[in-house]
């Protein structure tokens, strides 16, 4: 009689296990906003190098999302980049960067805009211009960038700011 219910018993888990729901996985939108900046001044320092006296580090540089006229200060401390920036060494560059996360929230569904402010240096406005697809298959990123108002001609490089 044991031998039967062990029988049934086991019966019953595979069946359970055969007949299990299944989750189709669709597709969604893949937002990758993020941009790498270069700060370094007239004779090319790399402010951000750790061994340059007044090298500015993550805690001296603020990020906000500007939204409906408002700047929204950037800090989720679940995340591994809680101000949604971070200080990247390059090695293919030989130096620094700061990858910005840029803002995916916006004044409207075509431009979002975030601001940089640091610590002893002017601040940079980054505004860009997102590639908006009804097509579910391809990502959503940015099409064009404007520092200070300046258009980026040279997107698949990191950009330049001199302070």
């Amino acid at each position: 009689m044991n031998k039967h219910i062990s029988v049934c018993f086991v019966a019953f888990i595979l069946l359970m296990l055969f007949s299990g729901c299944k989750k189709e996985i669709g597709f969604s939108t893949v937002i990758s906003a993020d941009l790498l900046l270069l700060i370094e001044n007239e004779q090319g320092v790399d402010f951000l190098d750790p061994a340059v006296d007044g090298h500015l580090d993550i805690s001296r540089i603020n990020h906000y999302y500007l939204i409906d006229g408002q700047k929204i200060l950037q800090y989720h401390a679940n995340l591994d980049a809680p101000k949604m920036m971070k200080i990247v060494y390059r090695e293919e560059l030989g130096r620094y960067g700061l990858l910005v996360f840029l803002n995916v929230h916006g004044e409207h569904e075509s431009y979002n805009s975030s601001l940089i402010e640091y610590d002893g240096f002017p601040a940079d406005t980054i505004r860009i211009q997102l590639n908006n697809s009804s097509d579910p298959y391809l990502n959503m990123g940015y099409s064009k960038v404007w520092i200070n108002g300046e258009m980026q001609h040279h997107l698949s490089q990191p950009i330049v700011l001199v302070k």
